[in-house]
This record gives C-alpha cells, sequence and structure tokens, in this order.
C-alpha cells in the first residue's frame, strides 16, 4: 500500500523548493511522467510541465508557503487534500483551495484537479466566472 501522507508530503514541499535539482527530484518521486494536473490557472501535463509551473510560481510567489490545510481523505486510488498559500509576511491566506488526486499503481501521483476556493483580491478563482 501506498504511503499516501508521504506523496502528498513530498507534493507540498516541492512547490516551494528553492533549489531546481532538488525540486527536480521532488517531481520525479511524486508524479508519474504522465501527469495531468489541471487548476483555474494551469493546465500542464508531464515532469516538464509541472517543472516550468513550479518555477513559474516561484517567480511570483517566492518566499510564500504551500501548505496542506486539511487531513489527507483517500480511497482506493483517489485523494483529496485542501490546500493553502500563506505570505511570507504574515499568516492570512493568500489562496486557498481542495485538490484531488489519483495515485497510480507504483504509488505516484498521476492526475491532479485543484479548485481554488479563495484567491485574494478575488482574481479569478473560479474559471468561468
Amino acid at each position: 500500500m501506498t504511503d499516501v501522507t508521504a506523496v502528498i508530503d513530498r507534493y507540498f514541499s516541492l512547490w516551494t523548493e528553492p533549489d531546481a535539482a532538488r525540486r527536480q527530484d521532488l517531481i520525479a518521486q511524486t508524479f508519474t511522467e504522465e501527469v495531468r494536473y489541471i487548476t483555474p490557472q494551469f493546465a500542464v501535463q508531464g515532469h516538464e510541465g509541472i517543472a516550468n509551473m513550479a518555477k513559474e510560481l516561484g517567480g511570483h510567489l517566492a518566499g510564500y508557503r504551500y501548505l496542506r490545510a486539511s487531513t489527507i481523505d483517500a480511497h482506493n486510488d483517489r485523494v483529496r487534500v485542501g490546500w493553502e498559500v500563506i505570505p511570507p509576511e504574515g499568516s492570512v491566506r493568500f489562496a486557498a483551495g481542495v485538490n484531488f488526486c489519483e495515485i497510480a499503481p507504483d504509488g505516484r501521483l498521476s492526475a491532479i484537479t485543484g479548485f481554488t476556493d479563495f484567491l485574494a483580491h478575488g482574481e479569478g478563482a473560479h474559471a468561468g466566472e
């Protein structure tokens, strides 16, 4: 059985990992090569897509913390987990939401669908609004 907590903890740590080589290792350990990741703000596929997204987010949100904000709810090959983004200068959330993930047979994430429930200044929290 996959250690879901370890996979999810790696997932959260990679977004704020400043070292590119270490971040790439976390991506390889956490995601399948064909991973699909879709949110209202991004739609990427594969390790390269995840790496580019992490680099872009790191450039825009340097010093921010991306944290697990709920317990991990898992069954079969599915996971639901809440998240929040905290600015470096405080504890007030910048963004928050929930991700739904698929776990591949090898224990890595094969698909993530993210929903943004809150975004500071109301900037595009939900696609189509």
